[in-house]
């Protein structure tokens, strides 16, 4: 085309600037079958060509979609491990609560019964209550005889006063 161009112009000084071939017939038949095959391969292989890349955007979408479903789903199973884990926390400081406050009404409680006991005079009795308790431990049975100590009195050798245990004529 461009020598023909160029021969035009040179001949008859006519510059072409735009050729519309409205016909054209090739007279060699196999020449013609030939280019018909190129054309036909050619319009396959870029048919092939635009399928494939259809594919390869159909494969990155699912992809991207599967990326992004697992970035969610992560996301998800984060802030619920998270809630748990704030949830546990605060469920600790509650109970760490809730046992201080019961201790310190449980002293508050003994301190306002020790107060109590100690101005009913009944704390000297508990007292000698549990010193007995203490003395009575590993013992199965007990026999109790009040007027044990005075028969025995100062006329047997083996008990001195020490031994007995005291008598409160108060009660």
């Amino acid at each position: 085309m461009s020598d023909l161009h160029d021969s035009i112009l040179g001949e008859w000084g006519i510059d072409i600037s735009n050729i519309r071939i409205e016909s054209l017939r090739i007279q060699d038949k196999k020449l013609a079958a030939s280019i018909a095959n190129q054309a036909i391969q050619v319009s396959e292989l870029e048919a092939r060509h635009m399928m494939l890349e259809k594919q390869t955007d159909i494969i990155t979408v699912e992809a991207n979609n599967k990326a992004k479903e697992l970035e969610i789903s992560t996301e998800a199973q984060a802030f619920c491990t998270k809630r748990t884990a704030e949830a546990e926390a605060e469920k600790v400081l509650i109970h760490a609560r809730a046992n201080k406050e019961a201790k310190v009404l449980q002293g508050e409680g003994e301190s306002e019964y020790a107060i109590l006991v100690k101005q009913s005079g009944l704390g000297a009795e508990l007292a000698m209550l549990e010193v007995h308790a203490k003395a009575m431990q590993g013992i199965n049975q007990v026999c109790y005889v009040p007027h044990l100590p005075s028969m025995l009195g100062k006329a047997n050798p083996l008990m001195d006063s020490g031994m007995m245990l005291p008598v409160n004529n108060s009660v």
